[in-house]
């Protein structure tokens, strides 16, 4: 028999893109025969049966059962599978909409290792960058025979084994992906792969998709001689270009494993950070009872302050136990401290431990304290960002505390005060005096120095 017009394998269609594009020159490198048509109707220009694939930008016509597909976007995709089982038939086929909104992607595990690394680094951040996005999507057409309960199990089964996402949304439908066009061949050939219209390295995506069509046809889909990448027929700046692109792929690889590496480390150093955190500083927003009353004494030692544990000395002296801590600044002031922790609000009748407190202060010492603090770590159950400020609607009654040199400090602006010195923002002698002089309700503000007046 004699054939006319024979010639190697893959013939592919293109459609949607000028003869002399980017794209078609980019397949021409994995292709022995392309027909560029001049319609979206490809079997009103050839014979769909000639061909093994078509590249597709935008919406196409009815295309032959056997042809694999590359689709950038376009509205709908024609697809439609036939499942049957004991005499019952059910079609469904996949649709595409903007509808897709989600804040966080992700892309799928399994996938081959030049189209992940496409999937990873150069689609997942573009789509994350539209919004909103086309999501694939599946509807039943029709259904004929009789469907049982297992026949409608299986049909929903392979329903969602159909597509192969390549990006996804967090937890929902695929962003972009690929399935087989026939049922029955379990990810075999033939393919339709679709991605949006504006994809990011359309180029990089091609060569990728011939690459797996390769591995599972290489009849169809055979490897061809890349001559213009062998260094005997490049120019001398090509491949000096290349030298370079080589060395900078092994930085970027070193570089790219030592910042492994480092994140890996800071990560272990913030759990360990954390750890030690919530068991000692963070028992200011955390914390009841001696576990309260001890890290509130740390932090004000912390502040430059010298504590004295009332509870302790006053057992030593076998007297009642009255305030928790006795804060000194210096010789002579002094101030009595009431601790407390409270699931719910705080509690203004903890201002009569203190006057209790200040009365036996009085006959220890012969003299008034010059403070008195009410220090607490109120609604427990909730973050400390959510809490109300510390007795809101008790104005009145803080009015009163304040006439008797009375103080209230909630323990999340001691927190806020201890981290301005620690970080800088305030020295101790300045955070010390915020609190001796404060009389009401001590409220931690960013601390601004004096630079037209620094202190001596």
């Amino acid at each position: 028999m004699t054939v006319f017009g024979e010639a190697g394998r893959p013939w592919v269609l293109v459609a949607g893109a000028e003869r002399d594009s980017p794209l078609v020159a980019t397949i021409q490198r994995y292709a022995s025969v392309i027909t560029v048509l001049s319609t979206h109707e490809p079997s009103a220009e050839v014979r769909q049966s000639d061909y093994d694939a078509i590249v597709v930008v935008g919406d196409i016509g009815v295309l032959d059962r056997g042809l694999n597909v590359i689709q950038f976007g376009g509205t709908t995709l024609r697809d439609e599978f036939k499942y049957v089982d004991s005499g019952t038939a059910v079609f469904f086929f996949i649709e595409n909409a903007a509808e897709g909104l989600a804040g966080k992607l992700e892309v799928a595990s399994g996938l081959p290792e030049q189209v992940a690394k496409l999937a990873r680094e150069s689609l997942g951040p573009w789509l994350l960058e539209n919004s909103p996005r086309a999501i694939l999507k599946y509807h039943v057409t029709r259904r004929t025979g009789t469907a049982n309960t297992s026949t409608l199990a299986a049909v929903r089964r392979d329903k969602l084994s159909v597509i192969q996402p390549l990006v996804s949304e967090f937890g929902g439908r695929p962003c972009a992906g690929y399935w087989s066009r026939d049922v029955s061949s379990q990810g075999g050939l033939p393919q339709h792969w679709w991605l949006p219209e504006k994809t990011p390295d359309s180029g990089s995506w091609i060569a990728a998709i011939f690459s797996v069509w390769r591995e599972l046809d290489p009849v169809a889909f055979p490897t061809r001689a890349d001559w213009e990448t062998d260094p005997q027929w490049m120019t001398k700046s090509e491949i000096d270009a290349l030298t370079q692109l080589e060395q900078a792929e092994q930085e970027l690889d070193s570089t790219t494993r030592q910042l492994k590496e480092r994140v890996s480390e800071l990560r272990v150093k913030l759990d360990d950070l954390r750890m030690a955190t919530n068991n000692l500083d963070r028992r200011l927003l955390s914390s009841q009872g001696d576990d309260l009353k001890n890290e509130t004494a740390r932090a004000l030692a912390e502040l430059g302050f010298r504590i004295v544990d009332s509870d302790e000395a006053r057992i030593a002296e076998n007297s009642s136990l009255l305030e928790d801590l006795e804060v000194h600044d210096g010789t002579s002031w002094v101030a009595i401290a009431e601790v407390r922790g409270y699931g719910k609000g705080a509690k203004t009748s903890d201002f009569q431990r203190l006057a209790r407190a200040a009365r036996g202060f009085e006959r220890r010492n012969g003299r008034d304290a010059d403070a008195r603090w009410y220090i607490v770590n109120h609604n427990l159950s909730q973050p400390p960002s959510e809490r109300r400020p510390v007795l809101a609607g008790a104005e009145s009654d803080v009015q009163e505390f304040a006439l008797d040199n009375g103080c209230v400090i909630d323990t999340r602006d001691l927190f806020r005060l201890r981290e301005s010195v620690r970080s800088g923002d305030m020295d101790a002698v300045a955070a010390r005096t915020l609190l001796k002089e404060c009389r009401g309700i001590y409220v931690h503000a960013m601390y601004v120095p004096d630079t037209a007046n620094p202190s001596p």
